[in-house]
């Protein structure tokens, strides 16, 4: 360390310039840790900054940040929200479980239905999270949902009477709901 002079009489100024300790953040499978989340991003917030300032991470790269708690929003459907102390020094590692494929078979043209999942504790509410628009000719639409229970709510052509499905999702598999 270099010596310091202090002069009587004379402002002095000492700078200390402390390290700013990062920690990092990565995504893996729950599941499947080996295999790269290619599918998603995060957008990652800080909390308490009032500048709106976001990153954009995709889930498959390893990024670093300062200290602090950060709230993480996952392009996943429905959205994963999470939030994350982050101390200096360390890997933060968010599990995620792998999509699942559903199959909607769309027997009666129907063209639009809107999708619930359980949002209480014990899972006897649902909201409505996400609305798929089919079009007429096509018979089924694929989409990949997080594992999970669900409802679909659709009208038939020419009902004024919803229709309401349960399903379950399941990593890696496909799950086939008929619109009928």
């Amino acid at each position: 360390m270099d010596s310091v002079n202090i002069v009587p009489n004379i402002r002095n100024r000492i700078y200390i310039v402390l390290p700013i300790s990062k920690s990092g953040l990565r995504f893996r499978y729950k599941d499947n840790p080996d295999r790269p989340v290619d599918e998603y991003t995060a957008v990652v917030y800080k909390e308490g900054r009032g500048d709106g300032k976001k990153t954009i991470q995709k889930c498959n790269e390893y990024n670093e940040y300062e200290e602090g708690t950060y709230f993480i929003e996952l392009n996943t459907i429905p959205v994963m929200r999470q939030r994350v102390d982050m101390d200096g020094g360390t890997e933060n590692i968010i599990s995620i479980l792998e999509p699942g494929t559903v199959e909607f078979i769309n027997i009666e043209d129907v063209s639009k239905l809107s999708l619930y999942t359980p949002y209480t504790p014990l899972g006897s509410s649902f909201r409505r999270f996400c609305g798929v628009n089919i079009e007429n000719a096509v018979k089924t639409k694929v989409i990949y949902l997080s594992p999970g229970r669900y409802k679909a709510h659709y009208y038939k052509n020419n009902s004024r009477n919803e229709t309401v499905i349960s399903f379950e999702v399941k990593g890696n598999e496909t799950t086939k709901v008929s619109l009928q």
